[in-house]
């Protein structure tokens, strides 16, 4: 069907199984188009509204869209001949029944009809469910939800149902409030809401968790702290000086406990090497080797909603430098050796930094997506030297001890995350002491501005005390 030299274009998931041979001997161009069209599957254009230039790309995936709302409006595009049947939503199994028959019966095309008429306008517009769920608090931290992604439900959902003794989870925000509602039920929620306002003014919700991306940390941590909630908000703090200082205020003024998930500190292999490092006698020395996945150019890693490697995650191997040399002692200099920029490298993901401290303890940071990860050579890799002995933490799955008892093997990574939960419910429940002060917070935070800069080319900022 096709002639010489002529185009072939592939439209929806089709099986790709065809013969060469015509397509050799005729020249025939085979094209697989990109779903909606170009734009379709870029961050710049879909999330953040970069717009390809008219006359280089005539048929965006928007354009293609208003083109296709355009020839129906018109009537040159008719959709009725699509449409063999209407239900009423109530009716909606007998819809899908009609659906699965067999033979020229088979409807085409079916549509659900709502009758939004008898329905108020305040209902049509709320982005808030309520569910059917326990009310009892009694002995357990109210939990409001904000940010549903993929390590929310991968790495804290399941923490959290497994501590349902300590915490019980109140209400879930997200912005695609379909997934707040399926949160909220495997939960045994009683509120899921695109809103967080609506969160907020919940009572039972005593304490909000924050796992949105990194540029929503500080503005929701400081509109839960206004609300009088207690906050966990995941890594970074802010994402700047400014922000950080102005969360700072709001803190203190609320009266309210702030805890940010610097896990790392709360690893059972962490734990027992500070533990074996707290009455040393000489100065510690770490090498901290992270060996990250690279991630593409347009990653949102790298937008101003991520902020970069070293704000959105060096800031955990800060945070250990500090829990492990004391958080009560001061960095008194910092020096740093990035890879150029250019070359497809970008900046903070490949440099070795070195922190010394005012006892005499000496960090070092190498940290590089150059590498390759495997089952004998992990992500993360801790080497502390003190006192003639030698301890190892092999990607947290194993601790190894040369002159000193390591802490226990596991078969996958622990990291600390259960745990740093698991010390909140404790402290928030009257049982236990505060896990992590506002100062070990913002101390991290602090380093990994400077880090930052001097990553970027920039002079180095001075090491501020937060």
């Amino acid at each position: 069907m096709t002639r010489r030299k002529g185009r072939v274009v592939i439209v929806g998931a089709v099986p790709l199984e065809f013969d060469r041979d015509p397509f050799y001997r005729n020249e025939i161009d085979f094209l697989i188009s990109c779903s909606y069209g170009p734009g379709r599957y870029d961050p710049t254009y879909e999330e953040q509204g970069r717009d390809y230039p008219y006359a280089y790309v005539r048929w965006t995936e928007n354009r293609n869209m208003q083109a296709l709302l355009q020839m129906m409006a018109n009537g040159t595009l008719r959709m009725d001949q699509l449409i063999s049947a209407e239900y009423p939503i109530a009716e909606a199994e007998q819809a899908f029944a009609a659906l699965s028959t067999e033979g020229g019966s088979r409807p085409l095309g079916i549509v659900l009809k709502y009758n939004l008429t008898e329905t108020p306008n305040d209902a049509k517009l709320t982005p808030t469910v309520s569910l059917p769920a326990e009310s009892k608090l009694t002995g357990r931290v109210g939990l409001g939800l904000v940010g549903l992604g993929g390590f929310f439900t991968s790495m804290h959902l399941p923490n959290i149902m497994a501590m349902s003794d300590r915490y019980q989870v109140v209400a879930t925000c997200d912005s695609k409030t379909a997934k707040a509602q399926d949160i909220a039920r495997q939960t045994n929620a009683r509120l899921a809401t695109g809103s967080i306002a609506e969160l907020l003014t919940c009572s039972d919700v005593q304490l909000v968790l924050i796992a949105t991306r990194h540029d929503m940390h500080a503005p929701l941590a400081m509109a839960a702290l206004r609300a009088g909630k207690h906050v966990f908000v995941e890594k970074p703090v802010a994402m700047n000086r400014d922000e950080l200082a102005e969360l700072a205020r709001v803190h203190a003024d609320s009266g309210k406990y702030y805890m940010v998930g610097y896990n790392r500190r709360f690893s059972p292999h962490a734990v027992r090497l500070r533990e074996l490092v707290r009455d040393r006698v000489k100065p510690l020395v770490i090498n901290y080797r992270v060996m990250a996945d690279p991630a593409p150019l347009n990653s949102w890693v790298y937008s101003p909603a991520g902020g970069g490697r070293v704000i959105g995650e060096v800031c955990h191997m800060l945070d250990l430098f500090n829990y492990l040399v004391g958080d009560d002692i001061d960095v008194a200099e910092l020096d740093i050796i990035a890879t150029p920029a250019g070359g497809g490298v970008p900046p903070g993901d490949s440099f070795v930094s070195t922190l010394r401290y005012a006892d005499g303890s000496v960090c070092t940071l190498i940290y590089t997506t150059l590498g390759r990860k495997s089952k004998t050579n992990g992500k993360e890799r801790v080497e502390a030297l003190f006192d003639g002995k030698t301890y190892v933490i092999d990607d947290y799955v194993r601790s190894l001890g040369t002159g000193c008892e390591p802490g226990a093997a596991a078969n996958r990574p622990t990291k600390g995350h259960h745990e740093e939960l698991a010390a909140l419910a404790e402290y928030l429940l009257g049982r236990g002491p505060a896990p992590l002060s506002w100062e070990a917070c913002a101390r991290a935070a602090e380093l990994s501005y400077t880090i930052d800069a001097l990553c970027r080319g920039g002079g180095a900022e001075e090491i501020s005390a937060p």
